[in-house]
């Protein structure tokens, strides 16, 4: 179970974590899909607009193989990030979603355009992101990935930028 509860963002499992979101970004919710036959994924979405266009984006990205596929995830944490007390890989750059889009019609930032769409909020081009990425689970078998976005931003010290718009405050 996952979702909203007090003013802070909850997961009881996989893993089980607590996130406090800074204002004014505002909980949009949440939806699943099956990513390229091989991962199931959920993402929920927290959003900041002026009227009706998105200026930021918070993406909790958690993801898991699918039971018939026999992989692991194995990668590497780069730039570590001590994140509530968990180590995070963390790197930094910019997205176009017409490009993303044209890549992968059904992707992730694909589905996500679509979930924010059907809120009646349009969410523009390009986009400065943080990326923060762990492995879950003793058997290696889940992520959790979290994505800060920054509609025209820039890169540099984007980082830091979203580690001020979220902070985990609970890990085990």
């Amino acid at each position: 179970m996952r979702g909203v509860r007090g003013g802070l963002f909850f997961s009881e499992h996989l893993p089980p974590l607590l996130i406090r979101v800074a204002p004014p970004m505002r909980y949009l919710g949440s939806f699943e899909f099956e990513l390229k036959r091989i991962a199931q994924v959920e993402r929920h979405i927290f959003v900041e607009t002026s009227e009706a266009t998105v200026t930021r984006m918070l993406v909790l990205h958690f993801e898991s193989f699918l039971p018939d596929v026999t992989d692991l995830y194995r990668y590497v944490l780069a730039n570590p990030r001590d994140l509530g007390g968990a180590t995070y890989g963390s790197s930094a750059g910019t997205l176009s979603l017409r490009d993303e889009r044209a890549e992968s019609p059904e992707g992730e930032m694909a589905h996500t355009a679509a979930f924010v769409a059907g809120h009646d909020l349009v969410l523009p081009d390009r986009h400065a992101v943080a990326r923060y990425a762990r492995i879950v689970g003793d058997d290696r078998r889940s992520e959790l990935l979290i994505f800060y976005h920054e509609i025209d931003g820039a890169p540099d010290g984007i980082l830091e930028r979203a580690e001020r718009a979220f902070e985990v405050t609970m890990e085990h």
